[in-house]
């Protein structure tokens, strides 16, 4: 019991949680893909991906150079 209220430990942190499976929809954009091309596609994607999430740490890394 915290604060009072019941608490279940074996359930979501909050009740209105819906947990996104990111896996099946990247599954499910890989079938759309010509099996010939899929491998090529998939790692152009994951490229442009990474890169983009390069540039967001870089601009943490920044905002936290700045704060301290």
């Amino acid at each position: 019991m915290a604060l009072g209220i019941p608490v279940n430990p074996n359930g979501p942190a909050c009740p209105m949680f819906t947990p996104r499976n990111n896996i099946s929809q990247y599954a499910e954009g890989i079938n759309t893909i010509s099996p010939s091309r899929a491998s090529e596609t998939n790692l152009e994607d994951l490229k442009h991906k990474l890169e983009e999430l390069e540039i967001k740490l870089q601009k943490i890394k920044d905002m936290l150079q700045k704060l301290g």
